[in-house]
């Protein structure tokens, strides 16, 4: 968006398909920047999303902010620890974890 001429914006579905992300998580995304004033949303034949703030006045702490209730706490509810653990398994080798732990107990 920082890319954009002044005054334009881009619509949400040319947005989504070039970032390669689901358009209703996009507009999800979109609309927890706009509501923290990182983003400017403008309806209308031409409107769409552009920066609300210059590059130098966002960064990530806020952008991290805009998105966690919804997207993080959303994500790590569906993320069990039993799931977590099975992942880990199939991903790495625990031999030798499982033979520290033999070796301290």
């Amino acid at each position: 968006m920082s890319r954009l001429p002044e005054d334009r914006a881009i619509n949400s579905l040319a947005l989504s398909e070039r970032l390669g992300v689901s358009h209703s998580y996009l507009k999800k995304t979109i609309k927890a920047l706009v509501n923290e004033g990182l983003v400017k949303s403008s309806t209308g034949k031409s409107g769409g999303f552009s920066l609300a703030a210059p590059l130098e006045n966002i960064d990530f702490y806020k952008i991290f902010v805009a998105n966690i209730e919804d997207t993080l706490i959303s994500t790590m509810s569906a993320v069990t620890l039993e799931s977590l653990l099975t992942q880990v398994e199939r991903t790495y080798d625990l031999t030798d974890l499982d033979n520290w732990i033999k070796a301290n107990i």
